[in-house]
Order: structure tokens, then sequence, then C-alpha cells
């Protein structure tokens, strides 16, 4: 085989499967935290982290699979390496639809938190277009599935759109977190509520431009390096990121809470600097007891849960 060709079509894979794997292994950690400690959440929630985790195990095998194909049995045949094997198409299927998922369980909690119906309609429609504009990259790697050349050059319009709307949506739900977080920290004396929501803000700032440096990584990568796959390196790696972000917003709920009381059974009229009906009682007896709060101009559990998202 080729150095060449092994080095500009399969390290990039390598490399980027290599560190995917190692973060499959932190949503194995955090899907059984999450399992762990939150059994009252809702039944909703409980399935999608599953169907997420299941989506992440078959990601995880198709990953290795294509590694198997293109480096162990087919490991001297350069003919293979310049193919798009099936694995790899259905690698990266599972892993736009992860995406799409995550995208969707963020709208929702916006949704939670934003009462219009506009922003939610704009980012369900990215996140079709976006799940569409993908599921078109991979369509077209059956169509020229005897040339990793071929098919880069035919999708390049394609590919750029969807990385550019993936910057776009990205930072969408970001600045909308932002701002549904900005406008429910309190003005007042009351400072560990303010503490609890910068944190939550930091949370979704960092998040947010993870997943926005990314997948602008990717584009430039792309665009300056036609003739490799390391983008799709790139991609194995940010698709893990998606599912860890989203079990971490929801593990993270401990942390937050820990904030605002001694200890989770404490009672919340004990020990607190701040009035009965305050955010930060909203916040203690939604976070720590699983109830649903809706009262005017506070902080409830949808601030703390879906702030933490992106």
């Amino acid at each position: 085989m080729s150095p060449s060709v092994a080095a500009s079509l399969m390290r990039g894979i390598q490399l980027g499967a290599i560190f995917a794997m190692a973060l499959y292994g932190v949503t194995c950690m955090q899907a059984f935290i999450y399992y762990k400690n939150y059994p009252q959440d809702r039944w909703g929630l409980k399935l999608t982290v599953a169907i997420i985790w299941i989506l992440e195990t078959i990601h995880a095998a198709l990953v290795i699979a294509t590694l198997d194909h293109y480096l162990i049995a087919n490991f001297s045949e350069v003919g293979v390496m310049l193919a798009i094997d099936w694995t790899i198409f259905m690698t990266f299927i599972i892993g736009f639809f992860i995406v799409f998922l995550v995208n969707l369980y963020y709208t929702w909690r916006i949704g939670m938190l934003y009462k219009g119906r506009y922003i939610i309609i704009v980012l369900i429609v990215l996140a079709v277009v976006r799940l569409g504009l993908s599921l078109v990259c991979c369509a077209y790697t059956r169509i020229y599935k005897d040339s990793w050349l071929s098919w880069g050059q035919e999708t390049k319009i394609i590919i750029c759109f969807s990385l550019a709307l993936a910057i776009l949506t990205d930072t969408v739900i970001t600045t909308t977190l932002v701002f549904l977080l900005r406008k429910a920290r309190p003005t007042s004396h009351l400072h560990r509520t303010k503490r609890v929501v910068d944190g939550l803000l930091l949370y979704a700032i960092s998040v947010g431009t993870l997943t926005i440096v990314v997948s602008f990584l990717e584009l430039v990568v792309f665009l300056l390096a036609p003739g490799t796959l390391y983008v799709l390196g790139i991609l194995l790696i940010q698709m893990k990121l998606y599912a860890n972000c989203f079990l971490a917003s929801l593990n993270i709920r401990h942390y937050q809470a820990s904030h605002l009381a001694p200890h989770p059974l404490q009672s919340q009229f004990t020990g607190s600097d701040e009035p009965h009906g305050s955010p930060a009682r909203t916040i203690k007896i939604a976070v720590l007891s699983g109830g649903q709060v809706n009262e005017a101009g506070k902080v409830s559990r949808n601030v703390v849960e879906s702030s933490m998202l992106h």
C-alpha cells in the first residue's frame, strides 16, 4: 500500500476514531451516572438518554468495523483504500441522527423557557435542513462509492453549506440560551442564585463555543485539505461531543443544586439567606424535589435544566 494514500486518506479517520472511542467511554460512564442519580426523571427524558446511548454504541461499533475494513482486512489494497465502504457510510448516518436528536432536545428545552413559537420553529427548521444536507452527503457516498476524490468534488458545495448551517444552528441555540439566562438572572441581593445562574451562563457559552469552534475547524480543514479525510476524523469526534454535552447537561444538576442547599434533604426554609418564594427557593424546590414550578419572574427548574444543554 502506498504510504501517501494511507496518510492522506486514513490517518485522519484513524486519529478521529481513537479520540471518538475515548469519548464513547465517557458517554457510557455518563449514562450510568444519569440512571443512578436521576431515577425520578420523566420517562421521556430517560428514553431519550437510552436511545442516544444505543445509537452511540452502534456508532462506536461501526467505527471499529471501518478501521478493521481499511487497516486490517484490506491493509495492502490501494483500490479498497480509495473506495468508500458501507461501514463508514452507516457510521455517519447514525452520527448525524444523534446530532439531530440532541438539537431537538435543545429546542424542546428552549421551548420550556421561552413561549414564543418563532424561535422554536426556526430551530426545528435549521435542525431538519442540517440533517437533510448531511444525509444527502451520505447518499453521495453510495453514488461515488468507488472514489473518495470524486465524492469530495461532487459534494463540496453541499458539505460547505452543511458545515455553515451547523455553525449557524449552534450559534442560535447558544445565543438564545444565554439571552434567556441573562433575562432570568436576579438583580437583587440573592447572591447564591446569581452564582448558579452565572455558572449556567458559563456552561452554555463554553459548550456552545466548543461545538461552534469544532464545526468551523471542520470547514477550514475541508477547504484547505480537500485531498484528505481529516475532516471526517474531526466529525467523528464532534458527534461524540454532542452526546457527551447532552448527558453532562443532565448530570450537572446535582452540582448546581449544591450551590443552593447544603444538603439535598435539608429543609428549604432552614439556613437560607433567601426569603420564601425567592428565585433561589424556587430553584431548590424544583431541582431537588423534581417538581414543576411556573411562577412569573422566578428562576424555575426549566432554567436550571434547560440552560445547561448547550
